[in-house]
């Protein structure tokens, strides 16, 4: 009888879609055989009934052989169900097999083999079928297999019942019993050895030493195996060329996951090349004192007549290849015939050249060092000889030393402080900044300071708070905006905190996408300007004076760094969808001027017997703002007041320093015609006590360029002297 071996499927865990495994049982090698598995409902009537008494007959020697697994990390079980096409005259009416796997009375699985193709050859051919699994069963747990031959009559079903209980899981914990393993395992044997098998770890190949080297995981402790034997046989599986003992004392434990896991190895040299093995390791089945250590059943392990029989586990084939030898490269002093040409020996000219040049050379450097020796010893006794005195002189100090600036502090501190300043222009720009900061401070490790986050500060006192963050930051970084740019443009001629940080020996520029580079201060226009994020990496190489060419944290993905650009995205988004925003939430108001200055002026110009004058030119600007009112005002942007019918504004007050407690307004006046496209002209409309920022105006600045009065000043903005000399 020829035994043919089908195996059906390997099922994963929690899967039971026909998907998982291939529904194609058939032996490639025997056509004649052929079958296919599917999974089915319970009860579900997959090939109609026949006949009672034209039933086929139950399937042969339906066998259940459940094992653990070893494996680095824990054990799996692995069931393996077969059974035999019944050795009968009727076994040609079966149509399939049905397979239903019941646990208790909680679930059934059942699986259908399709074997209406499979005809019987001249040899009688009785194949056995496997089903194995590894996920369908669980250990410790009753299971009932029911094995159904189809098609089946109304009254009769052809069946084969198994009931099977799976063995213990060995990662568990030993019982009580088993405390003290080493006495217990002097005269006991585990029942459940019988059902482990052992696992490869590593197995590598040497073709060039023609060595195999297999590692292995042994057994728990409580199957008391004493040795192991690593074998290797030939491709059939059948011959046993190479074995070893190992034994478990010259074993390595490893502790995995809180256990304590055996891994043995051994090296099989002198072995044939281009010659297929197949590894396998099976633990040795009885003790030294000849007990079997592998009971099928509970009987007296003493006993010879016993069944003692472990399991094997096999690897697939391996194969040592020959490794050819590279071609020789071509004889060049080979003549055809095979013969040598006999020369002579050759001389090399370039080595005795080399030689001679280094002479020479040597012999050069030698006169010349006699020269300086004879030209030293001559000005010694002469009393010329002179002394080589080092000074540190430093550049830095300028106006003999009382006004210069360190470049570098006395004592190199690590952590580098930065101080934002910035506008509050709106919501979505706050948000930018806070995250801009946050960036520098939990991902480049920078020391930030912000208004938001020095309010305690600023509650104690503002105006210290505003020299001290100045003076103590080690850069100030200046973010450009909308807001900040007009705030600069519409500032009365006096000291603001903007002015205090542009002072500061080391401004940074940075920007937004979203803004414009036409809204950059104009202080800040000669200096080099940062793109946030695109250089963020440059920014902080400039804050840190180091480079951040290969920082993983420039390469890899950060929480902070991704709030910043969905801030900057959410920005840009509300930009785009309204481009007036920044009209619809600011206006521009008049701010009227303390008087003193006024009469100040005025009585310098009786004392000094002349007239008082403009000591300014009028700008298109400035006549806006004075032609309708004869009191001294000047001119501020503010956040306008929302409305009723309006869409909401922002409505942060306009004093924002430093990161947003007072405006950031440019210090620095223009020079004498330059004209920026974006510079905001005030609309003449000021009889209701404010003006909405229009766009810019060409007759305006036409005019004021062609005005006579025009001097050097074009700075676009109210001074108070202008307001003195018109008003007296």
């Amino acid at each position: 009888m020829l035994f043919l071996l089908f195996t059906l499927a390997n099922l994963w865990p929690l899967l039971w879609a026909a998907s998982n495994f291939h529904p194609d049982c058939a032996d490639p090698h025997n056509k004649e055989i052929s079958c296919s598995v599917h999974v089915v409902t319970c009860g579900e009537v997959s090939v109609a009934n026949v006949a009672e008494g034209s039933e086929p007959p139950p399937a042969h020697d339906v066998r259940v052989e459940p094992y653990a697994r070893a494996s680095k990390h824990e054990h799996q079980l692995h069931v393996d169900v077969s059974w035999q096409m019944p050795p009968s005259n009727d076994s040609f009416r079966i149509r399939a097999f049905e397979l239903q796997v019941e646990r208790g009375s909680e679930e059934k699985r059942c699986f259908l083999f399709n074997v209406s193709n499979f005809g019987l050859t001249e040899d009688e051919a009785s194949p056995r079928f496997h089903f194995t699994s590894d996920s369908l069963f669980a250990f410790a747990e009753p299971y009932q297999i029911t094995l159904r031959s189809l098609p089946r009559s109304a009254k009769t079903a052809p069946q084969v019942v198994r009931n099977a209980t799976m063995p213990l899981d060995p990662d568990l914990k030993d019982p009580p019993s088993k405390n003290n393993l080493t006495a217990w395992c002097k005269a006991h044997s585990d029942p459940q050895a019988a059902k482990w098998t052992a696992a490869f770890r590593k197995i590598f190949l040497h073709s060039l030493a023609r060595t195999i080297q297999i590692e292995f995981v042994g057994a728990p402790p409580q199957y008391c195996f004493e040795a192991y034997e690593v074998r290797l046989k030939d491709e059939s599986g059948m011959e046993l060329t190479h074995s070893h003992i190992v034994n478990v004392a010259d074993m390595r434990p490893e502790t995995i996951n809180g256990k304590q896991v055996l891994f043995g190895e051994h090296n099989f040299t002198n072995l044939e090349l281009d010659t297929d093995y197949i590894p396998s390791v099976i633990p040795v089945e009885r003790s030294a004192d000849r007990r079997c250590l592998c009971p099928t059943q509970n009987a007296n392990p003493y006993d010879n007549q016993i069944v003692c029989s472990c399991i094997a586990a096999d690897w697939k084939k391996v194969r040592l290849h020959k490794i050819e030898k590279p071609p020789a490269p071509p004889c060049h002093d080979c003549i055809n015939n095979a013969t040598v040409v006999d020369k002579g020996p050759r001389t090399d000219h370039k080595s005795l050249s080399i030689l001679i040049v280094a002479a020479v050379l040597a012999v050069i450097l030698m006169i010349l060092i006699y020269y300086l020796f004879v030209f030293y010893r001559r000005h010694l006794r002469q009393g010329k000889a002179f002394t080589l005195h080092f000074k540190n002189i430093n550049n830095n100090n300028v106006n003999g030393g009382v006004g210069g600036e360190p470049r570098e502090p006395l004592i190199y501190n690590s952590c580098f402080s930065v101080l934002l300043v910035y506008s509050h222009d709106c919501a979505h720009h706050e948000a930018a900044v806070v995250a801009f900061a946050e960036v520098l401070r939990d991902t480049f490790g920078l020391k930030v300071h912000m208004d938001q986050w020095d309010q305690d500060e600023i509650e104690e006192n503002l105006n210290t708070y505003i020299n001290s963050s100045v003076v103590t930051a080690d850069k100030v970084i200046i973010i450009n905006s909308l807001g900040g740019y007009m705030r600069a443009q519409a500032r009365h001629k006096k000291l603001e905190p903007i002015d205090l940080a542009l002072q500061h020996a080391r401004v940074v520029s940075v920007r937004f996408p979203y803004t414009k580079g036409t809204y950059t201060l104009y202080a800040l226009s000669p200096l080099l300007q940062y793109t946030i994020p695109d250089n963020i990496g440059l920014l902080v190489s400039s804050l840190t004076e180091c480079t951040l060419r290969s920082d993983p944290r420039l390469s890899g993905f950060d929480p902070h760094l991704a709030k910043l650009n969905a801030a900057i995205s959410r920005m840009t988004h509300f930009q785009e969808s309204d481009p007036t925003w920044f009209e619809k939430s600011h206006q521009r108001v008049r701010v009227p001027l303390p008087d003193t200055r006024v009469f100040v002026e005025a009585d310098r110009a009786i004392d000094s017997g002349h007239a008082v004058a403009p000591g300014e030119p009028i700008e298109a600007e400035s006549l806006a703002l004075l032609e309708d009112d004869d009191e001294n005002v000047g001119h501020e942007v503010v956040p306008e007041e929302p409305s009723a019918s309006s869409s909401p504004r922002h409505e942060t007050a306009d004093s924002a320093y430093l990161s947003g407690r007072h405006d950031s307004h440019d210090m620095d006046s223009r020079s004498s015609g330059s004209e920026r496209p974006d510079d905001p002209v005030i609309s003449e409309n000021l009889r209701n006590g404010q003006t909405r920022i229009p766009q810019r105006a060409e007759d305006a600045q036409g005019r004021r360029k062609h005005d006579p009065r025009s001097n050097a000043d074009d700075s676009g903005v109210i001074s108070g002297e202008f307001v003195s000399g018109f008003v007296q």
